[in-house]
């Protein structure tokens, strides 16, 4: 009843329950652990996999040339373990109603999949099954390059009004169009309490129309991660992004993908409006017509308070040194930033625009400069940086290997080899304290790494010639006010001397009997030492 004792081997597994049998992939090559064979009698692997209670994962790509199809699909229906079913083939013609026990019996089932070409009949089936056998433990559910089209989307979209559950939708390239924005909306607003935290959007043709159709709905979501890579979204589209995402007070968005659109400066500039006030923290802008005007109206929202931005990425944007200065003027102060991404040589990256970057990582023109720079930041470039210049790459390990403080210790360290102490000397000498253990701290925070080790090696050799340096800077500069503060401590130190002699004089007159009245009295004292030789 097998091509091969592979096939063999998969059925006696499931005949046993075999715990460790989890997964059956059904494919027509050896990818999978079940391999259809010409003349395969798919009857007894749909038999044992509805008998089976350790089958969680169930994919099927292909069922070749094999027999009884029906047979097998009448085991499956008869599963109650499967949690994620993977549906990549046609199943050579059989209706998919023909699965509606399967979603009726089964309540494990949280992942559903397809992921071939769906004509409009077959996914009119579809839709039938998830209507008429609701599944309520399903919570993700992915339709990945089936090319639905507008009308096929447009029934499973209905299909999906009893489904509030749902966490995640996966629905890239499947051309839904404007009739498929709109019925997907209509879904949305009319789930009562929506659960949708991801939607996948990618390359579904969605221009600034359906864009505009479909922002209406997703207020109504808990929605934390919106894919629209790769469709045709313009200003108007922005526009009625950025206008939703300033009024949704309840917004969770964590993750924007808008790359490959027609988003321009413009366009930008409207969205950096909406996203304000917002949680993101990952924007993926690559691709579109950004330049260095477009990079500058982003200013309010790095510079805001409430900016959570950790990750952007704009690469294959041609936006040249003015960009590059656009960006390192407004991270200037940022606090949250974590991963600039762009190619350098694709953006028209050169000297200039490194050297602005240079200056945001470590500002060399005073000590103060330095204090205030970008110490949070930790890729700029690739990912791997293979463009980015060595000098920046080392501000950035500092970055990531250390706080913000000691980042800030070590760049200042190394910026700045002969420290001026003259700005601190309007505080006099209250300061030098705080100077000391400056270095103190710099001198237990040293770490060495492989990539900045001989660095930091060197500045940690140097820091105690340089902490007597810093302290004399502070004698030569007020030799007078130092002179001043010696012989201050002196008369400090002679007043504590004398409250201490005054106390154990005291103690000595109570041992005594007390001070008499007439100290001068040598008798009492006699009397008193008598007293004192018998106790």
């Amino acid at each position: 009843i097998t091509s091969c004792n592979g096939n063999a081997e998969i059925l006696r597994r499931l005949r046993n329950q075999y715990t460790s049998l989890y997964d059956i992939s059904i494919t027509d090559d050896d990818w999978g652990n079940f391999v259809v064979g010409e003349d395969e009698d798919l009857g007894w692997l749909g038999y044992f996999i509805g008998k089976s209670k350790c089958v969680n994962e169930l994919t099927i790509y292909s069922s070749g040339e094999g027999e009884n199809i029906e047979a097998f699909i009448e085991g499956i229906n008869r599963n109650q373990s499967i949690n994620s079913l993977h549906i990549g083939t046609d199943l050579r013609g059989v209706s998919f109603r023909n699965l509606r026990p399967f979603f009726r019996n089964n309540n494990n089932l949280y992942q559903l999949e397809f992921n071939f070409e769906v004509g409009l009949e077959c996914a009119e089936s579809i839709a039938f099954v998830l209507d008429e056998n609701r599944c309520q433990s399903l919570e993700s559910l992915r339709f990945e390059d089936c090319n639905l089209g507008e009308d096929g989307f447009a029934v499973i979209a209905t299909a999906l009004r009893t489904y509030p559950e749902l966490e995640e939708l996966h629905l890239q390239h499947n051309n839904i169009g404007l009739m498929g924005c709109t019925a997907l909306a209509d879904t949305l607003r009319g789930w009562e309490a929506s659960n949708l935290k991801h939607l996948d959007l990618d390359g579904n043709g969605i221009d600034d129309q359906g864009l505009q159709t479909l922002a209406a709905g997703i207020t109504n979501t808990k929605l934390e991660e919106l894919h629209l890579q790769h469709n045709n979204i313009g200003l108007m589209g922005c526009t009625a992004l950025a206008d939703t995402l300033r009024g949704w007070e309840a917004s969770n968005l964590k993750h924007l993908d808008l790359d490959g659109n027609g988003i321009d400066d413009q366009g930008l500039q409207t969205l950096a409006a909406g996203i304000t006030n917002t949680k993101l923290e990952e924007l993926y802008l690559s691709d579109n017509l950004i330049t260095g005007a477009g990079l500058r109206s982003m200013s309010d929202y790095f510079q805001s308070e409430s900016c959570c931005l950790k990750t952007l990425n704009v690469l294959r944007n041609d936006f040249g040194d003015e960009g590059a200065v656009a960006l390192a003027d407004i991270l200037m102060g940022n606090k949250s930033l974590t991963s600039l991404h762009f190619i350098s040589h694709q953006s028209g990256i050169t000297n200039p625009g490194w050297a602005a970057f240079s200056k945001l990582l470590c500002d060399p023109s005073s000590i103060n400069s330095t204090y205030l720079s970008n110490h949070n930041i930790g890729t700029i470039g690739e990912h791997e940086m293979l463009g980015t210049p060595f000098n920046i790459r080392r501000y950035l390990d500092l970055n990531e290997l250390l706080d913000r403080r000691h980042a800030a210790i070590h760049k200042i360290l190394k910026s700045h080899p002969d420290l001026d102490m003259e700005p601190f000397f309007q505080w006099k000498l209250k300061l030098l304290p705080a100077v000391i253990n400056w270095f103190q701290s710099a001198r237990s925070r040293m770490v060495a790494n492989d990539l900045i080790g001989e660095s930091i090696q060197r500045q940690r050799q140097s820091l105690p010639s340089r902490e007597l340096s810093a302290l004399y800077k502070f004698v030569r500069g007020m030799p007078a006010l130092t002179v001043i503060s010696y012989w201050q401590q002196q008369v400090i130190n002679i007043h504590a001397r004398r409250r201490r002699l005054d106390v154990e004089e005291e103690t000595a007159w109570v041992r005594l009997g007390g001070r008499p009245r007439d100290e001068g009295n040598v008798e009492f004292i006699q009397i008193g030492a008598k007293r004192m030789r018998q106790e």
